[in-house]
Order: C-alpha cells, then sequence, then structure tokens
C-alpha cells in the first residue's frame, strides 16, 4: 500500500491472539505474531484468533484490534530493531486496493491472499456494525462485540528510506 515517504504493508496472516489461539502440544505458538494457522473463521477448519472488535464501540481508536495490533508492531520494533506502526485496512483501502464493491459483497479475487482469512478492518458501517472481511472474498459488516468469526490482521507501516 504506497504512501508519501513511507510503505504500508498488510501481512500475510491473523495475528495469534483473542480466543482459541493456535496451539502445538498445549502450548501457545508464536503468540501475537502472525501464524498461518490463524485464519479466524474459515469453512470446514478449526477456528483460531477470534476477537470483538469491541469492547463497547465502533471505534478503532478503542478496539481490542488495535491493542493486539500495536503490540505485535511493538515486537517487530524489538526483534528487528526498525520503527514500525501498526494499524489494519480501512474499508476504502480495501475497495481501492482490492477491487471489493464499495456497499459489501464478493471481492475481486486479484490478490487472494488478501483474502485468506477473517479479519475486521478498521472502519465503522455504523454505531453497531464494523466492516470486516470474510475468507471467502466478502465485504461484509458485523457486530461489534461477535467474537466467533473474526480476527486482528495487522498493517505496518515503515519508513521507505529504512528499507
Amino acid at each position: 500500500i504506497p504512501g508519501a515517504g513511507y510503505i504500508r504493508l498488510l501481512t500475510e496472516y491473523n495475528l495469534n491472539v483473542g480466543s482459541n489461539q493456535y496451539k502445538v502440544n498445549n502450548v501457545v505458538v508464536n503468540d501475537g505474531i502472525q501464524d498461518e494457522h490463524v485464519f479466524g473463521y474459515k469453512s470446514g477448519n478449526t477456528t483460531y484468533g477470534n476477537i470483538a472488535f469491541g469492547p463497547s464501540s465502533t471505534s478503532y481508536a478503542a478496539s481490542n484490534v488495535k491493542t493486539y495490533v500495536e503490540a505485535y508492531a511493538g515486537i517487530l520494533n524489538t526483534k528487528y530493531g526498525v520503527n514500525v506502526t501498526g494499524s489494519v485496512m480501512t474499508k476504502a483501502e480495501l475497495v481501492n486496493l482490492f477491487n471489493c464493491p464499495s456497499g459489501g459483497g464478493a471481492c475481486a479475487n486479484t490478490y487472494p491472499w488478501v483474502y485468506n482469512t477473517s479479519y475486521w478492518s478498521g472502519s465503522a458501517y455504523n454505531t453497531a456494525n464494523v466492516w470486516r472481511v470474510n475468507s471467502n472474498a466478502d465485504l461484509a459488516n458485523g457486530n461489534y462485540d461477535n467474537t466467533s468469526n473474526f480476527g486482528a490482521r495487522a498493517v505496518i507501516q515503515i519508513a521507505a528510506s529504512a528499507l
């Protein structure tokens, strides 16, 4: 995702946070880091890493999602000695970059990896719902306190000069 003087990158997988974190031998794997097994709801699979957008609003600034994404950015900063910030995709980014219909529905499958997980965006739909992406390539909305299907998928931002 291009920008003036910085680069925004969508992570490939959801973060291993929230309820039902992915484990091996009952030990959480890469707690807080993106993980290929953590894809929210996906038909026929065990659901890992689901979180409520909430706790009580559709504001990204006050959301559970922001808390996890900022923690992930901190892990990257510490581990790699880089200065990254974290956020999530907005509805406008999903519509413009990934050919999703502005009113919701099936996104063009130009970049299938964008839809391989079910995750929250950072954009409110109304006072109770937030835009989200389903693993079947749909842009839709869900209640902010829904914990059954959606996870946190980070966008990291880094200065172009740091690369």
